[in-house]
């Protein structure tokens, strides 16, 4: 459908990367595996962030992601959508890690939250 995409394996072996939406002809010994390309949510625990002062803050945060490339996709995750999230989460939490990291707790609860948040 139009919301999935899609690879086509034959003994295991990657054959065609990207199958279209429509009606398509599969061979017996073929197998397709789908993935959705709709906009997808990971939920990450929430994990502890120091300021520059060295205050600890416990963030809660999500990660919006989808899938663009489903060879490259299928290639690091097998499709697994819990194996591309955790790979997500490490450097989303590095790079929170770092905006946290330069700002003070004032600068992070009030003013430039919205300056924090487009960074």
């Amino acid at each position: 459908t139009e919301y999935q995409r899609a690879v086509m394996l034959e003994f295991g072996r990657l054959v065609n990367a990207d199958l279209k939406p429509g009606f398509h002809l599969k061979k017996p010994w073929a197998n397709v595996r789908k993935f959705d390309a709709r906009l997808m949510t990971a939920d990450v625990r929430p994990e502890n962030f120091y300021t520059s002062e060295k205050k600890r803050l416990v963030v809660s945060y999500y990660i919006k992601w989808r899938v663009k490339d489903a060879e490259t996709y299928y290639k690091v995750t097998g499709g697994d959508e819990v194996r591309a999230a955790d790979l997500l989460a490490k450097p989303v939490a590095d790079g929170l890690r770092n905006q946290f990291g330069r700002r003070t707790l004032h600068d992070v609860v009030s003013g430039k939250r919205d300056e924090l948040m487009a960074e």
